[in-house]
């Protein structure tokens, strides 16, 4: 509801998980369960967040 071009949001969004994954990244957000840092791994045809233990 908020993304102006929902398309090019999912789009963008799959990029940036893509890359992170890709990179070995470390990912953080607001909106991440506790303590809002982690990993991010592909999962079937989404994503899953891996918080720091």
């Amino acid at each position: 509801m908020f993304d102006m071009d929902a398309e090019m949001a999912r789009q963008t969004r799959r990029r940036i998980y893509d890359q992170i994954i890709r990179d070995k990244l470390m990912a953080g957000g607001f909106h991440f369960p506790f303590p809002a840092f982690g990993t991010i791994e592909a999962a079937g045809s989404g994503y899953r967040f891996q918080p720091l233990a």
